[in-house]
């Protein structure tokens, strides 16, 4: 009987290291069969005869790809494009690495039999520098926000609680018609409605015109534009199960030369996530432990802002804005640990909450010089109060810390740009801009009294802190056409001077840094 199972055993272990045995990677690269020039975004997509999908993958900035896992065996690859004809082909895995001949991908015809151009442009568009996502002309985003809409790009994710990464990361910037956000930017990506958006720019690559913040790009919000001679108003509202909602209202009215707009908004979002971790140990069987949670985590905000926008003359125009509100993140935390080794449970509970309350006005100042110049002028200014609790309990009271954070920043922002054509062929664009970052911090850390329920403030880890931050950028972007190739070169230029002033230390620094840039399409 023993050797019967030692027999099996064997066979098993024999076939589970042959099937690892006989993973392969197939790898390869994407081009265009009449420009040669690598495919960016292309899936690759690995099935069998009866269309089972075994790997889906998308082809890097140099048309590579590279699928992993893949058995042994008789297999479909099919490669997609936006625009070009779908590529397939039949291959056999019999080795753990193969490299492919480069797949050539057609570009579509199409036969019209008439056609009438109205200029209207595509959903998604591929420039030079950046993808632009074309909301207003997107039917499945209307209703939805800036988050729904962004699902069309294939360099951004949104996960099911509405969190957006671009490339896998959340270390990008977000701007709303050029400026920074200073609210949490999924906060903003879950509550601005798509109604009110015209475009999405989605820059991976940015230019020396953006500054150099943000490892993985920069995700810029244009909103749809004033209107003239006209009064119109738009109110949206939404209601779903698990205690979420939105509401906005946005109004304008105006002539031929000025134009007055406002709106206001709120959202709340409520998320609830139950999680259970056991372990155990096989050659223990006595020995087991147990963690359970319920997390709360809540994510509200309410905005309000209005403005007008001026036509002084033919070539000057005037917009002057101020918004105000506040938004807040919070999460409660229950915690619960037992196992075999411990002779008593252990309970924890966590209480977390961040409120911010801010009040931002801006200018914009536009002046076409002649048709080949113009000049614009943008700025805000953004002052926060920011408040941070958090108190850690453990074992009903028996032990806990509470850490108090309060903070009163401002972020001014000014930049100007000159545009202006170039030798009859290409445009030059040259400007200045300037960004502070100044906050005063105070923060408290205490620990539980645990005869008489009471905090201790601890010293040794509470201190007060002032932090201050300028940037100031020159750059210049060339842009230009050389038969079917889009080029753009660019060169930026930044200071920054940091200083942070806690007791009696004072520690200040200035950095110089270059960032030239090169964009071909």
């Amino acid at each position: 009987m023993q050797q019967r199972i030692l027999f099996f055993l064997t066979l098993i272990f024999l076939t589970g290291a042959q099937s690892i045995a006989q993973d392969a990677i197939l790898k390869g690269r994407v081009i265009s069969a009449q420009s040669k020039a690598p495919l960016e975004y292309a899936v690759v997509q690995i099935s069998d005869s009866g269309d089972s999908i075994y790997s889906q993958v998308i082809t890097d900035q140099k048309g590579r790809y590279e699928c992993s896992g893949i058995s042994f065996g008789k297999y479909i690859i099919a490669v997609q494009y936006l625009g070009f004809e779908t590529w397939q082909k039949d291959v056999e895995v019999t080795s753990g690495r193969i490299k492919l001949d480069d797949i050539l991908l057609m570009p579509k015809e199409y036969l019209l039999q008439e056609a009438t151009v109205s200029g209207e442009a595509s959903p998604i568009e591929y420039r030079v520098d950046k993808q632009v996502i074309n909301v207003s002309k997107q039917l499945d985003s209307q209703g939805g926000t800036a988050a729904d809409a962004l699902k069309h790009s294939p360099s951004v994710q949104v996960d099911a609680e509405g969190n957006v990464a671009l490339r896998g990361s959340n270390d990008y910037i977000l701007l709303v018609d050029g400026r920074p956000s200073i609210m949490d930017k999924a906060t903003v990506l879950n509550t601005m409605q798509a109604e009110s958006i015209e475009k999405i720019e989605v820059i991976t690559n940015p230019s020396a015109r953006f500054s150099a913040e943000g490892n993985t790009g920069i995700i810029n919000i244009i909103t749809l534009p004033k209107r003239k001679a006209s009064t119109s108003g738009l109110i949206s509202a939404m209601i779903a199960n698990g205690d979420k909602y939105s509401a906005s209202a946005k109004f304008q009215s105006g002539n031929s030369k000025t134009t007055w707009f406002g709106g206001a908004s709120v959202s709340s979002k409520l998320k609830i996530n139950n999680d259970e971790i056991l372990r155990t140990n096989i050659q223990l069987p006595e020995f087991s432990e147990n963690f359970s949670s319920v997390r709360d985590v809540l994510r509200e905000d309410m905005n309000l802002s209005t403005g007008m926008e001026s036509r002084i003359s033919e070539k000057h125009n005037l917009r002057l804005d101020i918004s105000a509100g506040k938004w807040n993140y919070g999460r409660e935390i229950a915690s619960t640990f037992t196992g075999s080794l411990l002779q008593d449970i252990i309970t924890a509970s966590e209480d977390f909450d961040n409120e911010n309350t801010f009040i931002k006005p801006g200018i914009n100042y536009y002046w076409k010089i002649s048709d080949e110049k113009e000049i614009t002028i943008d700025g805000q200014w953004s002052i926060i109060r920011n408040d941070i609790t958090n108190i850690y309990l453990e074992q009903e009271q028996s032990a806990g810390k509470r850490r108090l954070n309060f903070a009163e920043k401002s972020k001014p922002v000014l930049r100007m740009d000159y545009k202006y054509n170039l030798w009859g062929t290409g445009t030059m664009e040259s400007g200045v801009q300037y960004s502070g970052d100044y906050s005063d911090n105070e923060l408290d850390y205490s620990i539980l009294n645990i005869e008489g329920g009471s905090w201790i403030l601890d010293e040794n880890q509470s201190n007060i802190y002032s932090y201050s931050a300028s940037n100031f950028a020159f750059y210049s972007v060339y842009n230009t056409k050389i038969k079917d190739i889009d080029i753009q070169a660019g060169v930026r230029e930044e200071y920054n001077i940091r200083d942070l002033i806690y007791e009696e230390d004072d520690n200040a620094s200035l950095k110089l840094q270059i960032f030239p840039s090169v964009h071909l399409s």
